[in-house]
């Protein structure tokens, strides 16, 4: 979810780090470099395979696009951390969070979250949503819809003004601008890292299980700061931003994270917290069966789709190493390290089609 090195806020708890960032490693690169011709969501000009992620080579996190061998850094600032970016679908703006560094804070801090949209060589920036224009507390991981037409995020809410103390985390669309925001869930709990089907009819995301028990409030608030037992879910999503048909895919009281459904829409992947490591595992629709597909034995995040669903890129750590991007082939069960340098952290891949 929600960036793997913090866990969810409450007004009883407060964040930790479940381990430390190491700055070295190996030097390993290998071009992915790919000519493609991808019409959709208003785009029907030449792009090439690349690799847009975060990157934090000193103090603070910035914005990089990565064509074979060479990157490109759109969005950096001393001050501030950039992270989370998001292509759109018509290839010619992304979007990502930004927010302060320092003051003891985490790196990437929803608390202080801004979401803004920038071109695609990261000038014209535009601020988006500011948390105090809907009265959220924090925000984040923000998804564009397949006709970049809306956009899906997880924001903090207090929904009952009477009760100034009991605030959680809920899904919300608004219009491809930030404006507009709907409310897609309600009620105690933990709701966070939407995703769309490939054709916008779905929504797929985590949550606690459906016959949560949310009267017990002490184990609510455990569950909560360490976002226990998150549940994979997907619902169909209407035109007018209503959840209906809310079907929970897992139900094993693992802690499960960032779910997307491959092009293709057979698979939904995303990882899981087992055994005090990361897994990625995957629900198949048609055979409507939960497997595990990766165990490296290290903390990994955020499977991200190529176009073919036979390949996906996650971000990854392990003892000794910094974050690295790394790519699994479906169809070999290849698994290697395609970004991983020295003194550097990578995290947040996004395959995307780069304009040419």
């Amino acid at each position: 979810m929600f960036y793997k090195l913090d866990f969810q806020p409450h007004i009883l708890f407060v964040y930790f780090l479940i381990f430390l960032l190491s700055l070295s490693g190996c030097i390993q690169d290998e071009s992915i470099n790919e000519p493609i011709n991808q019409p959709g969501g208003g785009f029907d000009g030449e792009c090439t395979e690349a690799i847009l992620y975060n990157v934090k080579k000193t103090e603070n996190f910035s914005i990089a696009v990565r064509i074979d061998e060479e990157e490109t850094i759109l969005v950096e600032d001393p001050n501030f951390d950039f992270w989370w970016a998001r292509l759109s679908p018509d290839k010619t703006t992304f979007i990502c969070y930004k927010s302060p560094i320092g003051d003891n804070r985490p790196d990437n801090d929803y608390s202080r979250a801004e979401l803004w949209r920038f071109s695609v060589d990261g000038t014209n920036g535009v601020k988006l949503i500011d948390l105090d224009d809907y009265g959220w507390l924090e925000q984040g991981v923000a998804d564009w819809s397949p006709d970049g037409n809306y956009l899906v995020m997880a924001a903090v809410i207090i929904e009952d003004p009477s009760k100034p103390e009991d605030f959680y985390w809920h899904l919300f669309r608004t219009n491809a601008d930030g404006s507009n925001p709907i409310q897609l869930t309600s009620g105690p709990g933990l709701r966070g890292d939407p995703s769309w089907s490939p054709n916008g009819d779905k929504i797929i995301y985590v949550s606690f299980p459906e016959d949560y028990d949310e009267e017990n409030l002490i184990q609510l608030l455990l569950d909560i700061s360490f976002q226990t037992p998150l549940e994979v879910h997907i619902a169909d999503i209407s035109q007018e931003g209503k959840l209906s048909n809310i079907i929970q895919l897992t139900d094993d009281d693992i802690r499960d994270n960032d779910p997307y459904m491959s092009p293709d829409g057979k698979i939904i992947a995303w990882e899981s917290f087992v055994d005090s490591g990361g897994a990625i595992r995957q629900y198949d629709l048609d055979a409507q069966l939960t497997t595990t597909i990766l165990e490296p034995e290290e903390f990994v995040c955020c499977p991200s789709w190529n176009e073919e669903s036979d390949r996906f890129l996650i971000h990854a750590i392990g003892a000794g190493s910094p974050f690295y991007i790394a790519e699994y082939n479906i169809l070999t069960q290849e698994y290697r390290p395609i970004l991983k340098v020295q003194n550097a952290a990578h995290i947040n891949p996004q395959w995307v089609c780069w304009p040419n």
